[in-house]
């Protein structure tokens, strides 16, 4: 997964923090939540001292391994998404949105 995808998922999951979740959705977002932010703490750390603007679009571009539990569709049917949500969250979903 690239890591302007693992952003922007973590952001994402960072709207839906107080929104109630019921179920076993809420341990598969938590354990997601908890990789992507490990990932995040990398790319940041990297970034910190990159002022190049070329080296910094290669570092958001590059690739991560995150191991997670693909979502079903019908996983986050109901969670109140936006359009832009729903993209953002494309990665994370098993088959075609």
């Amino acid at each position: 997964m690239k890591n302007y995808e693992i952003a922007n998922i973590n952001g994402v999951l960072m709207e839906l923090l107080d929104q109630p979740i019921k179920g076993k959705l809420k341990f598969k977002l938590f354990k997601l939540k908890v990789e992507l932010e490990n990932k995040l703490k990398v790319v940041s750390e990297t970034l910190k001292d990159v002022e190049d603007e070329e080296e910094r679009t290669e570092i958001i571009n590059e690739e991560q391994e995150v191991s997670f539990e693909t979502f079903e569709e019908s996983d986050l049917e109901n969670l109140e998404l936006s359009i832009r949500q729903l993209s953002a969250l494309q990665p994370i979903l098993k088959g075609e949105c």
